[in-house]
């Protein structure tokens, strides 16, 4: 199992003294690192079904922090879903949560430890799950660093980030889904 929970992105642009609409990266850095650890708090209070599911959850202990709210986003932002433009949003702040979120998870392990499985996981041996840490030239941030972070301290979740279906929840929260 994965728990699972989405930011609203949208409620992430802000407007400058010159009228200009930008996404305010440090609030949502401080928003996706507070989401982790929500969710990995959750992982300890689920009451769930079997034994099994309850073991393979706690020693993996995989959370799926996503968004909702990007169409909103864009079109705050007046940047077509379609161009060029508006797919280096979404690499942008993909990244972005996904750095963040390790980072918070190495956090976490420092305080309560790492992962259970994490000595039969290939973040031992220094590797992380995407696509994107192979691609050097695609980075933004420094990955390198979290994969050593990783290595010396461990990390409390196997995995942080999940783009789930957001239906319902962004219905609730009045946001366009995905």
């Amino acid at each position: 199992s994965c728990n699972l929970g989405s930011i609203n992105i949208w409620s992430f642009v802000k407007t400058d003294s010159r009228g200009n609409k930008n996404i305010d990266w440090p609030q949502l850095e401080k928003v996706v690192r507070r989401a982790t650890r929500f969710l990995d708090n959750v992982l300890d209070i689920n009451l769930l079904p079997l034994k099994a599911i309850e073991e393979l959850t706690l020693n993996t202990r995989k959370i799926g922090l996503g968004i909702m709210g990007f169409g909103d986003l864009l079109y705050d932002l007046e940047i077509p879903f379609n161009s060029q433009k508006g797919r280096g949003v979404m690499e942008r702040l993909a990244e972005f949560i996904n750095y963040y979120s390790k980072c918070e998870s190495i956090e976490i392990a420092k305080e309560r430890g790492s992962l259970p499985y994490f000595k039969k996981s290939f973040y031992a041996e220094g590797q992380l799950p995407f696509s994107g840490f192979y691609d050097k030239k695609s980075w933004r941030f420094d990955w390198a660093k979290i994969a050593s972070d990783i290595r010396k301290y461990g990390i409390r979740n196997s995995y942080t980030t999940v783009i789930a279906p957001t239906g319902s929840i962004s219905m609730i929260a009045g946001s366009s889904s995905g």
